[in-house]
Parts: C-alpha cells; sequence; structure tokens
C-alpha cells in the first residue's frame, strides 16, 4: 500500500506498507476499507527526510478510506435485463455517492436501457421496411437517390435513438418513435412502389 500527499492531507509524508499476509473487511457504513496485516513493515519518512522503518507481526486493523461514485458504477452493457431491474434496487445501488436528483436520473438511464434493447432488436425489421421499396425503385431508374436517403434515414434513425427521456413513459416513447416512424415510412414506401 502506497500513500501518497493529498489535497486534503498536502504535508503528509509518504508512507508504504508491505505484509505477508492481509486479511481484507469492508465497512459499507462507514465507507472504508479495514486490513488486518500479519508480518508487515510500515515504511515513513521523518522530519529529516530519513526513512525510518517499523516492523510489526501484527497491525489491526489498517484503515483506508473509499469512496463509491457514478463513474464506478456498474455498465449496463455487461448486464441482463433482470440485473438491471435488481441492480436498481439494491444496497450497490444505494451506496452510490451521488444527490439525489442524480440518482433518480441514473436509475432512469439503467431502467430505460431495457426498451432500447427490444427497439434496436427491431431496427433490423424497421430498415427493411424502407430499404426493401428503395431497392425496387434504385433497380428500376438505375439512380443513387435511394442510397442517399438511406443514409438520410439511418442518420436520422440512430439521432433519434440517442435522446434520452426524463420519466419511464418518454424514455420509451423515445426508444421506439424510430422505429414506428421507419415502419410507416415504409409503408408509403411499398404503396408507392406498387403504384409504379
Amino acid at each position: 500500500v502506497f500513500r501518497t500527499p493529498d489535497e486534503k492531507n498536502p504535508g503528509a509524508s509518504p508512507v508504504y506498507v508491505y505484509a505477508r499476509q492481509a486479511e481484507p473487511d469492508v465497512d459499507k457504513a462507514k465507507k472504508e476499507f479495514h486490513f488486518h496485516l500479519y508480518d508487515a513493515v510500515v515504511m515513513t519518512t521523518g522530519k529529516d527526510g530519513q526513512p525510518s522503518p517499523v516492523v510489526s507481526d501484527e497491525i489491526v486493523p489498517m484503515v483506508l478510506p473509499y469512496e463509491v461514485n457514478e463513474e464506478k458504477a456498474k455498465k449496463t452493457r455487461t448486464m441482463t435485463n433482470q440485473q438491471i431491474r435488481d441492480y436498481v434496487v439494491s444496497e450497490d445501488f444505494d451506496d452510490l455517492q451521488m444527490k439525489e436528483a442524480i440518482k433518480k436520473e441514473v436509475r432512469l438511464r439503467y431502467l430505460g436501457e431495457i426498451p432500447r434493447r427490444f427497439s434496436n432488436s427491431f431496427a433490423c425489421l424497421a430498415f427493411a421496411c424502407i430499404g426493401v421499396p428503395l431497392g425496387i425503385g434504385a433497380r428500376r431508374r438505375d439512380t443513387s437517390t435511394g442510397l442517399m436517403l438511406s443514409l438520410l434515414i439511418g442518420t436520422a434513425y440512430f439521432a433519434m435513438s440517442g435522446m434520452e427521456g426524463h420519466s419511464m413513459t418518454s424514455m420509451v416513447a423515445l426508444a421506439w418513435a424510430p422505429n414506428v416512424v421507419c415502419a410507416v415510412l415504409g409503408i408509403y414506401l411499398f404503396r408507392r412502389a406498387r403504384r409504379r
């Protein structure tokens, strides 16, 4: 373990701790790591700048503070839908050190990932609804209009799907809105292609 001077203790001298064995324990209430050290060597620096080693058979306990923040929260892409639901109501989520308003937004972002996954799975069908009639029209006319229109629609789709709502209802609506728009546009393009 290395401890160096920081903003809270700018005048503190560096400390180096080595132990052959350590038994860790976490105190979630106090946000501390407790280490029971065996055969430990603690190296500090005296006022004269010289190293000052201390050797001990046992140190009980060595306490290190820890903080949990939003950056250390679990990543949704590595979790299943059920794990997301369980996580946002778990003690681990409640332990995140952030304001309640921010915590509410983070919880909403986690839960919003579930409808977004389903809507992303439907995206291939939504794009097919548009791509088939555009492909038919491009084949008849032999132009690149269909390709350009497809690129514009794809860009608009992902721009819309990247938007986030402020409630669960708006999150679901924003997740599915691009698919609904693509499906309606696809039906229109199919009808127009059939008339031609």
